[in-house]
């Protein structure tokens, strides 16, 4: 029919771009008729499975959530087999999953807004394009802003960043598939250097758990 005409005849204009061997229609549709069929059913199967954990989730069973795995049979068998799994428990360290929260403590008069976005929200944090909301003072990353760029050069402890001494951030990314806020609680230190062997001091703590510091002042 004329898709499947299109479809050969595209195939091959790449394939001669890129110098690969030309194929009949014919045989382009005996390979798109293998693969269509796979797909179809690999999608059926997945969606099923879905659908039949979605239910356990608005009954509210989550202890009999599985994860499911698709493998080959055994050597010597055929067809394929299901393996479920139990659900892997939250990491508590883990500040995504296990809803934590991290303490950085840092010299925030010689540590710059750009330093402390690139080594500790994007390296030791893997975050792309994190926003940082502290004292109602909202700064987003973005790179292309000169208004940004001209806070990145500041210090933390200046007026315009806000950040010091026992504050406390929420950061975001949207840009990354987790949703929701990151808690981090700077603290301030003047033995740390940026340009030291030991520029900052990172500590993830479990969800619900304070800084000992914080907890100290809360508690008076």
């Amino acid at each position: 029919d004329d898709a499947m005409t299109f479809v050969a005849a595209a195939s091959n204009l790449r394939s001669q771009a890129y110098g690969i061997e030309l194929v009949t229609a014919y045989r382009v549709q005996d390979i798109a008729g293998n693969i269509i069929p796979a797909i179809a059913t690999t999608n059926a199967i997945i969606a099923g499975a879905m659908v039949m954990e979605c239910f356990k989730v608005v009954d509210g069973r989550l202890q009999d959530c599985r994860v499911f795995y698709r493998k080959r049979a055994p050597s010597g068998t055929k067809g394929e087999v299901f393996l479920q799994t139990v659900l892997d428990e939250p990491n508590p360290s883990c500040v995504i999953c296990g809803r934590g929260a991290a303490q950085v403590t840092i010299n925030t008069e010689k540590t710059t807004l750009g330093f402390f976005l690139e080594r500790i929200l994007k390296k030791e944090m893997q975050m792309s394009t994190p926003t940082i909301d502290v004292s109602d003072n909202f700064i987003e990353c973005v790179p292309d802003d000169e208004g940004f760029r001209a806070r990145e050069k500041k210090f933390l402890s200046d007026p315009a960043i806000k950040i010091t001494h026992n504050c406390i951030l929420t950061v975001e990314d949207d840009s990354q598939s987790f949703r929701g806020s990151l808690t981090i609680t700077v603290m301030h230190s003047d033995e740390l250097d940026p340009e030291g062997g030991k520029p900052f001091e990172l500590k993830i703590i479990a969800s619900g758990a304070q800084p000992a510091e914080a907890a100290q002042e809360g508690a008076g």
